[in-house]
Parts: structure tokens; sequence; C-alpha cells
């Protein structure tokens, strides 16, 4: 028996039961989702989806890679955020992000678990993480259940940023969109003279025409550090002539005080138009 492949992106509406953001892959009764997007910094519409899943019965796999220790009361990433973990079949995520080690992890129930270490060929043909590297990612999930204050200090950071830029950010993840490629390079070039390190992110990276410096807010960074980028910004941005446009994302996912997080919606303008392709969720059969 052989599953066919489907890779789809953006388009559809949510409420006629199709999906409103990338999908990565379709396959058969299988979809895999990022629940942060790297690049545009926001969420993916989890709660449609553990819907959706409700009513088709298809697997549902969620890349946790960006929501991991960041999103979440217990630091269980957006799934978790949104209040819909009991929803997805596996999640998956890395150990090099907010974990700061090497590797990945797949979480799921006994029977995925089995299943994965028996047909998962990348799982059977590789070799299991050393020892002091699991230690490590242990040793940091320990620090992040107990040091709270470092997930506080990161939405703090971009409840900061947002405000004083005027704009909505939802993510650790803030992307100023420039367009041209080489006015993004050089305007990382120049912040980088300056003292701060945002990477221009170009294609093949991101389509042709949405060239933007990746801003990226982490718990090692502090107020002073936000104040001080924001003060730089201006400097070259008027030597180029207008101010890059700032790419503000869909979903806004702020914690209303440091112990609870709420959800909300927010306005934000397309800077690109994308044709929409039909999906069509097969139901198990």
């Amino acid at each position: 028996m052989y599953s066919s492949l489907n890779v789809f992106s953006t388009g559809f509406d949510v409420s006629f039961g199709t999906l409103s953001t990338q999908v990565y892959v379709v396959v058969s009764d299988v979809i895999i989702w990022c629940s942060l997007f790297s690049m545009d910094g926001d969420f993916a519409p989890l709660k449609e989806l553990a819907a959706l899943r409700k009513r088709h019965g298809f697997l549902l796999v969620i890349d946790e890679a960006h929501g991991t220790l960041v999103c979440g009361e217990n630091g269980g990433g957006v799934a978790e955020a949104f209040g819909v973990q009991g929803h997805v079949d596996i999640h998956v995520g890395t150990l090099s992000k907010a974990i700061g080690c090497h590797g990945g992890f797949i979480a799921s129930s006994r029977k995925w678990k089995q299943w994965i270490q028996s047909r998962g060929r990348s799982f059977i043909f590789s070799t299991a993480l050393p020892v002091p590297v699991v230690a490590a990612a242990h040793a940091a999930i320990m620090v992040a259940k107990k040091e709270k204050w470092r997930q506080h200090n990161v939405w703090a950071l971009v409840r900061q940023f947002s405000e004083a830029t005027g704009l909505i950010f939802t993510s650790p993840i803030a992307p100023i969109l420039f367009g041209d490629a080489d006015a993004a390079l050089e305007a990382s070039r120049k912040l980088l003279k300056m003292g701060f390190h945002v990477p221009a992110i170009r294609p093949p990276t991101v389509p042709v025409g949405s060239s933007r410096l990746r801003i990226t807010f982490s718990a090692g960074h502090t107020a002073a550090d936000v104040e001080a980028l924001v003060k730089a910004l201006p400097v070259w941005a008027k030597k180029k002539g207008p101010s890059p446009n700032f790419l503000p994302t869909p979903v806004s996912w702020f914690p209303s005080s440091l112990e609870k997080v709420a959800t909300q919606k927010c306005l934000h303008e397309k800077h690109e138009k994308v044709q929409d392709k039909q999906v069509r969720l097969r139901p198990k059969l």
C-alpha cells in the first residue's frame, strides 16, 4: 500500500473545513504542521486544526521547535497555550533552541512510540544521543521549570518591543520586511557594526521579494537591550529613506500576567497576494 504526498502553500478558510495558513505536508490521513512559524513569527490555527481532526479523524503531528519552553503556562508549547495538547497525536521538537543542546524529541502515546521505534527509518538507522548531551538537556528543562522568570522575561521583551515601535509583534520572532535582499543585508551589516546581530533572511529561505531582518528575543536579553535596539533601528532606516515595513502577525499570544496566558486577535496587513489552492481533507476509512 502506498501513500500519496501533497504539499500545499497558503490559502483557505478554516470555517469551511479547510486550512488558513501554510500546510507543511499532507500524507494520506496525516497532517504535519508547524506550531510557530520561524520566518513570520505567527501561530498555526491549532484550535481549528483540532476541530478538523475531530471531524475527519486524521493523525495530527505538530512541530513545536519554536514553542517548547516558550509558549504555554508550563512551557509545553503552542498546543498547551491554545489548550489543544490532548488533540495532538504526535508532538515533535528540537533540543537545540530553548533547551540549548543538541538533538530532538518525539512525544506521543505508547502505541505511536512503539510504531516509530519499529518502523521509523530515520530512528532505526540513527545513533543514540551521547549521555552527557541527554543529561544537559534534562538539566536545562529542570532549570526552565524552576526559573519561570526566563519565560516571562521573553514575553515581557516582546511586549516592550511592540509598545516601543507602536506595532504588534506576537511572538519572540519579530520580522521586519524589506522586500529587497540587498537592502536587508545592508541593514543587517549596519546593525552588526552597532552591536546587534540581526540576520538578514533572503531567498531561498523566504520567497523572492520578502527578504527581511529576523529579530529574535531570548531569556538572555534585557529591557536595556531592547531599548538600545529600538534606538538603533531609525539610524540606518533614515539614511536609506522610508523606514522599512514591519511585518505584524495575525494572532497575538501574550501573557496577560506573569503567570497566565491570554490569546487575542490583532489586525494585520497582508504584504503578499497568495493564490489559494483547494485542499480536500479525506475522512479516515
